[in-house]
């Protein structure tokens, strides 16, 4: 995909932006996206652990992990700006993180 983008065969890959945007937002926000949708789906795990391996929050984990991706990809494709799509996966990690440390001290 990332490759297909920087040679033109995805549409809209280098609309409004320059080659430098495409290639930090294919490879660099596409790498922090799917680090922080990992992060949803082990937080999810975590849940599901502590209440006795409910399968709820495994799906609700791989739904929000899902939803994380096809949000990311509409703003890469609709807009040509690299500021729109790490903006929202950096306020998205930001709340990964607190949700991070409740679940940690709650485990003390």
């Amino acid at each position: 995909e990332n490759v297909g983008a920087l040679s033109g065969g995805v549409s809209g890959a280098l609309v409004g932006g320059s080659l430098f945007e495409t290639v930090s937002l294919r490879f660099v926000g596409a790498t922090l996206l799917h680090s922080l949708a990992s992060a949803l789906v082990g937080y999810y795990w975590a849940l599901s652990i502590r209440a006795f391996f409910a399968p709820k929050f495994l799906i609700a984990g791989l739904l929000l992990a899902t939803v994380l991706h096809v949000i990311f990809n509409y703003l890469i494709l609709n807009f040509g700006s690299a500021v729109y799509p790490l903006v929202f996966v950096a306020i998205v990690g930001f709340f990964v993180l607190n949700d991070f440390e409740k679940i940690k001290y709650k485990a003390l």
